[in-house]
Parts: structure tokens; sequence; C-alpha cells
């Protein structure tokens, strides 16, 4: 890699090294809400048959689904 920095005359950059643990996340993750995965799984399916109506009224659904189930 510091050959092929040399060759192209990029600079070498120094990248500072932790020697602590890996950071943890604070709360345990909540296993995957049903309909988010199936709201996502449709808007995937819209974009891919490129129905944009379809696709703006699923991500309506999926603003108002998070909004009344996840924001509490």
């Amino acid at each position: 890699m510091l050959m092929l920095r040399r060759i192209f005359g990029l600079p070498v950059v120094p990248v500072a090294h932790t020697s602590g643990r890996p950071s943890m996340p604070r709360e345990p993750e909540k296993p995957p809400c049903s309909e988010c995965i199936e709201l996502g799984i449709a808007l995937t399916a819209a974009r891919g048959l490129g129905d944009r109506v379809a696709e703006k009224r699923i991500q309506e659904q999926i603003v108002s689904h998070f909004d009344e189930a996840h924001c509490t």
C-alpha cells in the first residue's frame, strides 16, 4: 500500500491506533418490528417496479407507523 502511495504520489496519512476495548451499545438491540420489515419489503418491491405512486404511499405508511409505534 505504501508502495502504491509512492507510485501515484498520494500522501501518506498516519492513522491513530487505539488500544482500548471496542465500544458496545448502551442498550441491547430490540428485535426488529415485523410491520417495519413488511413495509420495507413493500417499498423495495415498489422501487423495483418503478411505481412512484405506490412508493410514495408506502413511504407515508412508514412515517405514520413509525410515529405511532416507535415514538412514544
